[in-house]
């Protein structure tokens, strides 16, 4: 009874959602997503005749909001419909070269990505999504977007999916970056090793925006992130030194007896009985002058390219921390000499304030004694004595005559009369 309400509520519930995808209507979608969800397993809502879900009929009718309805609603995409078709909703866009519903898949997978969605990516890899999908324009991969998100899990699952291409962990994005530079910058040491681990490659320079003519190595400012460049080169060297030619094992003694026992054949014609005493003594002599073989010289080289790339990796360490520690000493000048402007700045503005003050008392003074000068009274004029002697009248024409008679008194003795006159500036003396 139960199992028969269930297949009727099964059968209604499929019905709604074919209809809505059916006509387009995200919103109805929606509306019986919300009232399905922990009621209905969607992955039951299939036509029994063709095996299409309500996602298969959205993106043959290219509704690309009901299509995205459906994704987040939890509509598995990795279902395939019945043969002959047997297509995925992702396979069944492709086939109808509809890139407006592959993208809509594709954003959908970036945003599992970002949440770290790991068991929804992998059913979007399963339905056909490329592991090496981008978002479009900015060229940003799965990849890309598991760093940026720091989905070290999901990151995980893409680096080993089996169809990941060997040159998409050093892809670059629009701004130039590959998924080991964005680690790098933000310092993400984990997403660091999982990239260095599958192949990154970090001697990859930026080839646009701020990270041209970079290496991911340049931007890490952490000593784990540089710990993990110097972890993945041991490594890689370590791993070329057991697979090179000098790993091969050296021929054994018993196999050099061997030979040198042929080559003492005639000596054991002569003397059967003698034929392994001479073998032995050949072979002591031939296995004591084999001269170096090329495998035996490679394996020091190896070891010596593996010591140098070690004390490399030391000097570019070093060269990190000297540069790190320079830019720190350069942003405390840059605060101290801020410090310093800042006061200097103050300082200024005091001065300023206080001459202002200075101008304006200046002014209000010289306001005060202008009006103290137009209320002071008038006082008379007064006269010293030099001033009423240069305010006499000069000295009559008299003083030159009385002068003539003194002077003429002096030199004739018998006086000089009254009756002396001048007469058009003649002096006429009687006697």
């Amino acid at each position: 009874m139960t199992e028969e309400a269930s297949s009727a509520d099964v059968a209604e519930a499929a019905d709604g959602f074919f209809r809505a995808a059916e006509h387009g209507r995200a919103d109805v979608l929606k509306a019986l997503a919300d009232h399905a969800r922990g009621r209905l397993s969607l992955a039951r809502v299939v036509d029994p005749a063709t095996g299409r879900s309500p996602l298969h009929v959205a993106v043959a009718r290219a509704n690309a909001d009901a299509v995205r309805v459906l994704l987040a609603a939890g509509f598995p995409a990795d279902h395939a419909s019945l043969p002959p078709t047997a297509l995925t909703p992702y396979q069944l866009a492709q086939q109808q070269r509809a890139p407006e519903i592959v993208a809509v898949f594709h954003q959908f997978a970036i945003q599992q990505v970002a949440a770290d969605d790991a068991r929804a990516v992998r059913r979007l890899l399963r339905a056909g999504v490329r592991p090496d999908a981008t978002d479009g324009a900015a060229r940003n991969s799965l990849l890309h977007w598991a760093v940026t998100c720091a989905a070290a899990q999901t990151l995980e699952l893409l680096l080993q999916h089996e169809q990941q291409p060997p040159a998409a962990v050093n892809s670059t994005n629009a701004d130039g970056a590959t998924p080991l530079h964005l680690a790098c910058r933000v310092n993400n040491a984990a997403c660091a090793r999982l990239l260095l681990r599958h192949g990154a490659d970090a001697t990859v320079k930026g080839d646009a925006g701020a990270f041209i003519g970079r290496t991911a190595l340049e931007l890490a400012t952490t000593q784990e992130v540089t710990d993990a460049f110097a972890a993945a080169e041991i490594d890689r060297r370590a791993q070329l030194a057991d697979t090179s030619p000098s790993a091969a094992p050296l021929p054994s003694s018993s196999s050099s007896s061997s030979s040198s026992s042929i080559g003492s054949s005639p000596v054991s014609s002569r003397s059967t009985g003698d034929s392994d005493a001479a073998g032995a003594a050949a072979a002591g002599p031939s296995s004591q002058t084999r001269r170096p073989s090329h495998a035996d010289r490679e394996l020091p080289n190896a070891r010596l390219l593996l010591q140098l790339e070690e004390k490399e990796l030391l000097v570019i360490q070093l060269r990190k921390t000297i540069e790190t520690l320079e830019n720190a000493v350069l942003q405390r000048n840059l605060e101290d000499a801020e410090e310093h402007i800042r006061i200097q700045h103050d300082q200024l503005q005091q001065l300023k304030h206080e001459m202002r003050r200075m101008v304006t008392q200046g002014d209000e003074a010289l306001e005060n004694d202008d009006a103290s000068d137009q209320q002071l009274p008038a006082s008379p004029l007064r006269l010293t004595p030099s001033d009423v002697r240069r305010d006499e009248p000069p000295p009559s024409s008299h003083s030159s005559e009385s002068w003539n008679r003194s002077f003429l008194g002096g030199l004739w003795p018998f006086g000089v009369s009254d009756d002396a006159e001048d007469v058009d500036g003649e002096v006429i003396m009687t006697v």
